[in-house]
């Protein structure tokens, strides 16, 4: 039986549409910090308006917690979603560089290829990333 490594990690560095999936959680992101944005710069108007007085304390404290509660529900939202798109990405990356790995593998005499993670020592001739990665560049995908 013949079985060849692969390093996923390796492949999705240099995978064209992976790296394109993380610009768009990228993208994501800073919406997510353009949203936020005007929320920080009012609650740090807040705190520098409790040290100059102490008229209207009660509705300052009230706002600030409305702020720190839109702040959170933001960050939450955008938690939820980047772990959807990250999940989305990866499942479809992995389905994708498989397919990729087995059209590699046909005609060939290799059984069965496995990740690299879970390989404890393997011979370089067993390590077929490199050759993955050049039939990603030949397929234009990285």
């Amino acid at each position: 039986m013949i079985i060849n490594v692969v390093d996923f990690e390796k492949l999705t560095a240099v995978y064209k549409p992976y790296k394109d999936g993380v610009e768009e959680v990228n993208k994501e992101r800073q919406k997510f910090l353009e949203k936020l944005e005007p929320i920080r710069v009012e609650m740090q108007d807040l705190i520098k308006s409790f040290s100059t007085g102490q008229e209207n304390v009660q509705e300052k404290e009230i706002r600030y917690s409305e702020l720190q509660e839109q702040a959170y529900s933001l960050d939450e939202e955008f938690k939820q979603k980047a772990m959807e798109m990250k999940d989305s990405l990866n499942e479809k990356t992995f389905n994708e560089l498989s397919a990729i790995i087995n059209e590699f593998t046909e005609n060939k005499e290799i059984d069965m290829v496995i990740g690299k993670m879970e390989v404890v020592s393997v011979k370089p001739e067993f390590e077929i990333t490199d050759n993955i990665i050049e039939l990603l560049k030949q397929k234009n995908l990285s």
